[in-house]
């Protein structure tokens, strides 16, 4: 029964006193009153929506689980729903630039700039799956100070090391050094 009443409470705050007889009393009989603002979901303007849709892009929602100084830690509900925003602003952004700007891909051996009609829904799919997975490791990176690295950390760790052995190769032969 304390359950039932705290179910009432909350739906009583969302809707007013009208969800006492809308939701409160099938609460107390025993059914579970939910509706979507009880669940996270993702937040698209129609046209992101449509895009997803027509070119069938696979949108998962993104783990409420991150590493930090080794340990993993669970977003709180708040966190996890501003981060969710993030990703959603971020996607709507990604899909606004592949559509506006298109995109470089391979055809054949050669890579050529298409714009977004010319692409195919494959290359779309793929883009946008690397995009927003980059974008969320960043905005996950930034929020939370994760163990995790991105893309351009990973590339900037593999330059210094290519810098260093092109030193170590070259040490004694008066090249400068950078530190």
């Amino acid at each position: 029964m304390p359950l039932a009443v705290w179910q009432m409470g909350a739906q009583i705050q969302k809707d007013g006193l009208s969800a006492l007889f809308t939701e409160g009393i099938p609460t107390l009989i025993g059914f579970n009153q939910k509706d979507n603002r009880d669940y996270n979901v993702h937040h698209f303007s129609n046209d992101t929506k449509n895009f997803i849709l027509d070119n069938q892009l696979d949108i998962k929602m993104p783990q409420k689980i991150y590493q930090k100084n080794g340990d993993k830690k669970t977003m709180t509900p708040d966190e996890y729903k501003d981060f969710l925003t993030k990703i959603d602003k971020d996607t709507e952004n990604i899909i606004s630039d592949l559509k506006a700007k298109g995109e470089y891909v391979i055809r054949g051996k050669e890579i050529v700039e298409l714009p977004y009609s010319k692409l195919t829904q494959k290359e779309i799919q793929d883009i946008t799956k690397e995009r927003i997975t980059k974008a969320t490791t960043k905005i996950r990176k930034e929020k939370f100070k994760t163990d995790e690295q991105t893309d351009e950390q990973i590339e900037l760790k593999g330059l210094e090391k290519t810098l260093n052995e092109i030193r170590a190769a070259n040490a004694g032969e008066g090249l400068p050094e950078n530190n």
